[in-house]
């Protein structure tokens, strides 16, 4: 953990002592681990925030590192779903934000009470809760990632928030490319995640329902591809691969969303993804997806773009229903890639302008400090 730490307060020094351009302090989630979702929010945020360089809040106790530098005005927390749930998380937000005059919450998702509160504790939930009361009562712009989310914090009394979607919409393909269909019957792109028990139900019923899954797939004429996101879940991917003997075409993409996307795009008809950000980025190539949602993060995503109906919780899993569901999917499929075009350019377009918006500020800020 200590190293961890270090790293981490060495990652915001470099940060801060080479940046040329205003700093901005960003709060997210976990990237610098090979979790491309992760990687792809940081990617997304230093567009959208291309006036500023972003530097990476340290963790642990090197964030007094944070407090001897010249003042930071901004930060932003980005993504990932990070308010409620870990009392951690909270202060950690609650340090970098108590610092900076101009605090903004964009693309965050909430964590859903009814999965995480027993699993936490209902003590440790109740004062994140808290915290997190406090700290968004103080940001003057709260966008999060989907319906769901808005609605906790609807519920929490906070009126000021609405759903922009989530951050990764920046790499949304262009229309050209929304027109440019796959083959009629090409592969099946699948997903799987090691989540160490925090999920919807029984991992084990999970592996054997995905494990039929594939060979149904495979005796309907499918071609397989498995697309590894982080390195951890590889193990899991070639387990399965092994048992359905679909090892031909595994694929790891840890660091470069770009790459993936157009892989997909070019052999995928359909993506069946556990991973929430595999999922979200194999939409934005506009390849009709199912998303096997082990967490209530990935329903937010879903419903954010008008996909819900394609969501199937890893608890109620069953193989012969996602088979129809992929089949019905792909019959549809051009009226499926017009619907992910028209509401995720929606919503990206939305983020463009809060982010002009939020940008402008923020710059306004750093002028009248000098």
């Amino acid at each position: 953990m200590k190293a961890k730490s270090f790293l981490n307060s060495w990652r915001f020094l470099r940060q801060y002592y080479f940046g040329n351009k205003p700093h901005l302090a960003y709060v997210s989630g976990w990237n610098g681990h090979q979790n491309l979702g992760d990687e792809a929010l940081y990617a997304a945020m230093q567009q959208y925030f291309a006036p500023f360089s972003l530097v990476d809040y340290p963790k642990g106790c090197w964030s007094w590192s944070f407090r001897v530098l010249p003042e930071i005005k901004n930060a932003v927390l980005a993504g990932g779903t990070m308010i409620a749930g870990k009392r951690s998380n909270a202060i950690h937000t609650r340090r970098c934000f108590d610092l900076c005059r101009h605090t903004v919450v964009f693309g965050t998702g909430v964590n859903h009470p009814d999965f995480w509160r027993h699993r936490l504790g209902a003590q440790e939930w109740d004062d994140a809760v808290v915290i997190w009361k406090h700290i968004l009562g103080q940001c003057p712009y709260i966008g999060v990632r989907g319906p769901d989310s808005l609605r906790i914090l609807q519920d929490w009394g906070i009126q000021n928030a609405e759903v922009i979607g989530d951050p990764v919409l920046y790499f949304a393909m262009d229309q050209q490319a929304a027109s440019l269909d796959s083959a009629p019957r090409g592969g099946i792109g699948l997903n799987v995640a090691e989540t160490k028990g925090r999920m919807y139900g029984d991992g084990d019923h999970y592996l054997q329902a995905y494990i039929d899954l594939v060979r149904m797939l495979k005796q309907a004429g499918w071609e397989i591809y498995w697309y590894v996101l982080w390195p951890r879940d590889y193990p899991l991917t070639k387990y399965i691969a092994e048992q359905t003997q679909t090892t031909l075409h595994i694929h790891s993409f840890y660091g470069n969303h770009t790459e993936f996307m157009h892989h997909v795009k070019q052999h995928v008809c359909v993506f069946a993804g556990m991973r929430l950000h595999g999922t979200a980025l194999a939409t934005l190539a506009y390849i009709p997806s199912i998303s096997i949602a082990y967490q209530p993060k990935c329903y937010d995503y879903m419903k954010s773009i008008s996909q819900e109906e394609a969501v199937v919780s890893t608890d109620t899993f069953e193989p012969g229903y996602v088979r129809e569901l992929i089949e019905s999917i792909h019959a549809r499929r051009s009226s499926v890639i017009q619907t992910l075009y028209d509401n995720i350019h929606h919503l990206r377009q939305k983020q463009i302008d809060r982010a002009n918006c939020i940008v402008r500020e923020m710059m306004l800020s750093c002028e009248n400090k000098q």
